[in-house]
């Protein structure tokens, strides 16, 4: 097994090109293809961020609600109204 040659790079020769099944490396150089790449990539970049930013302001809003109803047990239980047996 060691006197294998592997590739230089891990994806060498797995990720293939979507209209002709030919290796990337030998046409993702052409400009116009280049330039839809990125494009592309752009986009979806774009699109995963977007998703994690509304996973973050849904935890948030999830926090803020948590921290609101402990606040009310806390004041009710300080004045009173409310016992440890209870809140359990």
């Amino acid at each position: 097994m060691c006197d294998r040659r592997r590739p230089k790079h891990l994806f060498t020769g797995l990720i293939k090109c979507d209209c002709c099944g030919d290796g990337l490396d030998k046409h993702l150089m052409e400009p116009e293809l280049f330039k839809d790449f990125c494009e592309k990539f752009t986009r979806e970049v774009n699109r995963a961020r977007m998703d994690a930013r509304v996973s973050i302001e849904v935890a948030g809003a999830e926090i803020k609600k948590s921290d609101r109803e402990l606040e009310k047990i806390l004041d009710l239980y300080l004045k009173n109204a409310m016992t440890v047996g209870m809140v359990k």
